[in-house]
């Protein structure tokens, strides 16, 4: 298990996507054999030294990705198999559009609520 990040990583890119593509190497090397469990994520915290939530981004990066699942009370789990690049490039841009659809939303609350506050304040 890496105990630290790539030295001479690119410091705009965030820390959970590093920390991902860290366990992706790892994975992909087989030093995180399929089917055996990864460490947990408080451990991973500890061992990357951030935040439980930076390492909960990475890990679910991973499952999107098809590297990794996750049972309840169990742990997560390297699969046996490692989805091709297609694959992995699909999920990420379903991943992405989850992520835009949410900031739509959010975007729309916001027009609806000022649209709203507009109309009330122009009453008599």
């Amino acid at each position: 298990m890496s105990a630290t990040l790539p030295a001479g990583h690119d410091p705009t890119t965030p820390t959970y996507k590093r920390i991902a593509a860290d366990l992706r190497a790892q994975i992909t090397t087989g030093a995180l054999a399929p089917g055996k469990t990864i460490p947990s994520i408080s451990r991973l915290a500890h061992v990357y030294g951030c935040a439980v939530a930076t390492v909960q981004q990475a890990v679910k990066i991973l499952r999107d990705e098809g590297y990794v699942a996750s049972a309840s009370g169990r742990g997560t789990f390297v699969l046996a198999t490692h989805p091709a690049p297609g694959v992995r490039a699909i999920h990420t841009v379903n991943a992405r559009l989850a992520a835009l659809a949410v900031l739509i939303e959010e975007a729309q609350q916001a027009i609806d609520a000022e649209t709203e506050r507009r109309r009330r304040s122009t009453r008599p």
